[in-house]
């Protein structure tokens, strides 16, 4: 296994607390990073986040900011811990970029 994923939704309805949520999963990924012996250190950790389109006919632009803001903030987050944050728009997408990296 090349990769340590948490997955997490960042919705536009209960956005609070899908934050919330995301944080904990990415101190999570950073604990068990912190946690693996030396020979495992080359796995990477990923944050993979799904969220609707910014383009996404059912936004209003205060919620597109919003999502914005937030997919910025989570990765200045993440950057801080040395954890990759994939914000993704579908099932699809994840599944497509997690096959991909087991198969690297």
């Amino acid at each position: 296994m090349k990769l340590v994923a948490n997955f997490g939704t960042l919705a536009s309805s209960n956005f609070t607390a899908s934050i919330g949520r995301i944080k904990t999963r990415l101190w999570d990924l950073k604990v068990d990073r912190d946690s693996e012996p030396s020979v495992l250190a080359t796995r990477d950790h990923e944050m993979i986040v799904q969220h609707p389109p910014m383009n996404d006919p059912q936004l209003t632009e205060k919620q597109v900011g919003r999502l914005k803001e937030a997919l910025q903030a989570l990765e200045e987050q993440a950057d801080q811990e040395e954890i990759r944050l994939r914000p993704l728009n579908t099932v699809e997408e994840i599944g497509e970029h997690i096959l991909l990296r087991e198969a690297a």
